[in-house]
């Protein structure tokens, strides 16, 4: 299980425009990410290059920051 510190990026004065996670063969890791970041105000979708399609994992419309997982090549 990833244990991650709180933090607040308003307190901490940091702004984050773009985070890469490179997750080769890690599909089922992504519920558990999503989880993670949704309880920082983070909504998630994951869009597949193959179909360019984009579904919502988890979305809360007060939320101003979204994670979008690529998938490329099934990994």
């Amino acid at each position: 299980m990833i244990q991650i510190q709180p933090i607040s990026f308003s307190d901490e004065k940091f702004n984050l425009d773009y985070l890469t996670f490179n997750l080769t063969n890690s599909i089922e890791r992504i519920s558990e990410i999503t989880v993670i970041f949704y309880r920082y105000g983070f909504n998630s979708k994951i869009y597949d290059v193959e179909t360019e399609k984009t579904t919502i994992i988890l979305e809360d419309k007060s939320f101003g920051h979204t994670l979008t997982f690529r998938l490329e090549n099934n990994s």
